[in-house]
């Protein structure tokens, strides 16, 4: 990342503010957490004590949302990054964007998909959880249209539905699928259970049920969480049930598109 003086620094927008501490944030989330880059902790500190003091309405909530110090302590809880990540990434992405009404950022309707659910199969939904990647977003996306999937809740972290890297692995099913976003995934599980749906998270834990004996239910809603960090044990609290699916090398999880891949699919042929 380019160093800024003082004086460039204050006279970017909230916007350029936004983006910079977020690539920062990403070395500085990159390194070795026992052995961080002193200097790109200073450099991030430094940044935003230049801007406690700053003018600009947009600019000092931001400052406001995010820790007056970043230390090692906050590097060492994934949620905590997370959640600055997400501070990070809103101001930068979407929110210029699209107006953010109470937690429900984003809706899109799917308008040109040629069709809803072509077989009257039972309803599916997808909700993912702080996805970094957007190839991955796109991914869910591809697959959410190859089993009717009704309707993709993206929670947390927004994202710019038009992004070239969205696109490359959506294949234009980003433009046939409804689409959901929210800020919380609190808020989005509570409308998901109030329609009705079942919500089940795909988690390693010893709580879980595997894959091979899960008995789906029309109006499930499948969750999936960031690549990295996964759920927080009080995000599954919220959910139904856990659900697992079985590993015999050394790896113990799949990525993150194929895990939903495999449980989409088993709830496909079980409810045929």
């Amino acid at each position: 990342m380019n160093q800024y003086d003082k004086h460039i620094w204050l006279n970017f927008s909230t916007n350029k503010i936004a983006k910079e501490l977020s690539r920062l944030l990403t070395d500085i989330a990159n390194q070795n957490k026992l052995n961080v880059s002193s200097n790109l902790l200073k450099s991030f500190n430094q940044y935003v004590h230049w801007l406690q003091n700053s003018k600009n309405g947009k600019t000092s909530k931001l400052i406001n949302s995010l820790p007056k110090e970043l230390t090692t302590k906050i590097l060492t809880d994934n949620h905590e990054l997370e959640k600055i990540q997400f501070t990070l990434g809103v101001n930068y992405k979407v929110s210029e964007l699209i107006p953010q009404m109470d937690n429900h950022i984003y809706s899109h309707d799917g308008a040109q998909a040629p069709y809803s659910n072509p077989q009257n199969l039972a309803p599916l939904q997808f909700i993912a959880l702080n996805l970094r990647s957007l190839h991955n977003i796109g991914s869910l996306i591809r697959l959410a249209n190859g089993v009717a999937v009704t309707q993709v809740n993206l929670c947390g972290f927004s994202y710019d539905l038009n992004d070239k890297k969205i696109a490359k692995t959506a294949l234009g099913s980003e433009k046939q699928v409804k689409i959901e976003m929210y800020s919380s995934f609190n808020h989005c599980v509570t409308i998901q259970k109030k329609n009705g749906s079942k919500v089940i998270a795909l988690e390693t834990s010893q709580e879980a049920t595997i894959l091979p004996k899960v008995i789906w239910q029309p109006g499930t809603a499948i969750a999936v969480a960031n690549e990295r960090c996964g759920f927080s044990p009080q995000e599954l609290a919220l959910v139904d049930e856990i659900v697992s699916i079985p590993m015999w090398g050394n790896k113990n999880s799949l990525n993150v598109i194929q895990a939903l891949s495999v449980a989409s699919y088993h709830f496909r042929l079980q409810l045929l």
